[in-house]
């Protein structure tokens, strides 16, 4: 049954008024995709809202007041009103909500006599901002029961010194009630151990658990296949990463070179590591299934630091801060600062993977803390210098992240096998946006892109790839309309006699036979990939790629490194021959 909804969007405050207009035209196709009927459209333009938010079971509620509030969110303000079908709706959050120039939208379910959708003056409005998994929103959601920030968690100093002293609290009665946890204190230096409470306490202040339990769901969607642990490891690297305020996984020696250079910084010291490492155990607390909201997480937290940092092998290399106190003049090294955040990286990995398997609280059995033991000591190399610490990293990153291979695109390529090779070109991207701490495609390396475009374009005659698309994205007739582009490409229906109903196709829909598909058709497995609209699926994710002007000249530097895709022994009896890059 189609009810009626108001939606809000609210989009990046830097927006153009052609980038706007355009967005309503695609929201507009969008609705009317789903069913939606009654649009109109209020452009707020770049005025201001502010608003306190509300927690209410999996949703989060939103007041819209005309003058108090406690929170602000800056971007340009569309009011969108539909009737649509109620199973739908979600799907149409979902979608604008994907697409990377909103910030964010919310949605409300109105009664039919509240259809003109005007905001009074001072007229409160609760707002749903996600929906239970049918993609229902109930009217049982519209109840309020406490306010929290969905955004970046701000406190007053008040409040954050209530809810750090009630950490420290909870921290020191497990350890007093815990006998392993007790003896740990009892080797450590006082002040050392009274600071590690007090970080961990307080990294409870600093931690968006919404963003770090998206971060986490975004890099298990990615991976898919990969094991919690291989998930995990790769965790451990964007964390490292990101304390070393780094975004990108490029060349291995040089993110190396980049992660110690950064640890190095002034402000990057113990109270920042401990809390982003804190953040990094309940994050591979969520890889492995459990809740990393949870208190226990705390508890966990404490017993894996102490448990790695009071090794007698991580304090003959350095990490000693724990046994011999923190003070001005004893501060780690940058050695010290890498092996120590991967170090407990990874003994949360097989802490938690004991932890799925067995049935423990926060101690695990005797025979589990021998094997922790072993595999904490494993890891930690004998000696500190600097050509150990650079090769465990590299080792680590590596390891992770293995050279992209593109010898199965070229072999699929060289045998006209287009959907499979749209197939494995998905696995390439997916495996390069990893790499990535915020998976987007304008991060992706410029001769990976000119890679795999290279070879699309080589083995089609010049019909599929990247600079075929880009160069229908740029056409006059085009002019960067997504709806057009789409159309022009084959995956988009066209209207007739430009008016009617504009559909984006299902995958199903594609053309795999180079003689009957459009120009351009292929690569198209961003609609296999992502599930959303698929107008958004290419604005989000294929015109990042389209509008760099960095990856097509990569010929010098991809024929300087002697790029030679050699196949299979296979190839002989197909006849084909290897492709060289350029």
């Amino acid at each position: 049954m189609n009810r009626y909804y108001q939606m809000l969007c609210v989009m990046r405050s830097n927006l153009s008024e052609q980038e706007v207009s355009q967005a309503i035209q695609e929201y507009s196709d969008l609705v009317a995709e789903y069913g939606g009927t009654e649009i109109e459209y209020k452009n707020w333009g770049k005025k201001l809202l502010v608003y306190p938010l509300i927690k209410k079971r999996q949703g989060i509620l939103m007041k819209i007041y005309s003058q108090k509030s406690s929170q602000k969110l800056a971007g340009i303000y569309l009011q969108i009103q539909c009737q649509v079908d109620s199973q739908e709706i979600g799907k149409i959050l979902q979608t604008i909500q994907s697409n990377q120039e909103v910030v964010r939208c919310l949605i409300v379910k109105l009664k039919p006599e509240k259809d003109n959708f005007i905001l009074e003056e001072k007229k409160r409005i609760n707002i749903i901002d996600d929906i239970d998994e049918k993609g229902i929103i109930s009217d049982d959601d519209e109840e309020e029961i406490g306010f929290e920030d969905v955004q970046i968690p701000t406190w007053s100093p008040e409040e954050r010194l209530r809810i750090k002293e009630d950490n420290i609290n909870y921290l020191n009665n497990i350890v007093d009630a815990t006998a392993a946890l007790y003896k740990l204190k009892t080797v450590a230096d006082n002040m050392a151990w009274e600071s590690l409470i007090e970080w961990i306490a307080e990294s409870r202040c600093d931690i968006n658990f919404t963003a770090a339990t998206k971060s986490v769901q975004r890099l298990i969607t990615r991976t898919g296949h990969k094991t919690p642990y291989e998930i995990a490891h790769q965790l451990i690297i964007h964390k490292s990463l990101q304390v070393a305020g780094l975004e990108l996984i490029g060349d291995v020696v040089e993110t190396v070179n980049n992660i110690l250079d950064g640890l190095g910084s002034e402000g990057i010291d113990l109270p920042e590591i401990a809390k982003l490492s804190a953040e990094m155990v309940y994050q591979i607390a969520q890889i492995y299934g459990f809740d990393i909201d949870d208190a226990e997480r705390k508890q966990e937290a404490l017993y894996i630091f102490t448990f790695t940092c009071l090794a007698e092998k991580a304090i003959t290399i350095g990490i000693d801060w724990l046994k011999l106190g923190y003070g001005s003049t004893k501060l780690l090294n940058v050695g010290s600062k890498a092996l120590m955040i991967y170090g407990i990286g990874h003994l949360a990995c097989f802490y938690y993977e004991y932890k799925s398997q067995s049935e423990f609280t926060l101690i695990p059995p005797d025979d589990l803390v021998n094997k922790l033991s072993k595999e904490r000591d494993n890891y930690f190399p004998d000696n500190l210098s600097e050509a150990t610490v650079r090769k465990q990293l590299i080792l680590e990153i590596s390891t992770a992240f293995p050279a992209v291979n593109y010898e199965l695109l070229s072999f699929l390529l060289a045998l006209k096998k287009w959907r499979e090779a749209d197939t494995e070109t998905e696995s390439l991207i997916t495996e390069l946006l990893n790499r990535d701490i915020k998976d987007e495609t304008s991060k992706i390396s410029c001769l990976d892109i000119y890679k795999i475009d290279y070879l699309w374009h080589h083995y089609s005659q010049g019909k599929f790839g990247f600079q075929v698309q880009k160069d229908i994205y740029y056409q006059s007739a085009i002019n960067k309309e997504i709806g057009k582009f789409g159309e022009a490409l084959g995956w988009r229906g066209k209207a007739f006699l430009g008016i009617g109903m504009f559909s984006w196709k299902d995958y199903d829909k594609f053309i795999f036979e180079m003689d009957k598909s459009p120009e351009g058709h292929l690569p198209g497995f961003w609609f296999h990939k992502y599930e959303n609209h698929r107008g958004f699926i290419v604005k989000s994710y294929l015109k990042p790629i389209l509008e760099r002007d960095d990856w097509q000249n990569m010929k010098n530097v991809a024929l300087s490194e002697d790029v030679n895709l050699t196949l299979t022994p296979d190839d002989v009896m197909y006849n084909v021959d290897p492709v060289i890059f350029g």
